[in-house]
């Protein structure tokens, strides 16, 4: 849905937008890592537009996990 795309905009990125086109702000653009471990839950790095994604045994595991994150795990508020 789209509240869940700002959800994991704002989880990977700190925002809950993307930069316009074109912008200095999008650096080297979104970053997909695996994750040294499989039994933890996907991990950001805002600061590089990054994710970290565990290996997980099933398309439904980490759908669940995911969503997890995004709407449960924040270390950074914005006002």
């Amino acid at each position: 849905s789209q509240a869940d795309l700002r959800q994991f905009l704002h989880f990977v990125w700190g925002r809950s937008r993307l930069p316009p086109e074109g912008s200095d702000k999008w650096g080297g653009g979104f970053k997909l890592s695996k994750a040294a471990r499989t039994d933890m839950l996907p991990l950001a790095h805002t600061c590089f537009f990054q994710l970290e994604l565990p290996e997980y045994a099933t398309e439904e595991l980490m759908r669940d996990r995911v969503l997890f994150a995004i709407n449960n795990c924040r270390s950074m508020l914005l006002a």
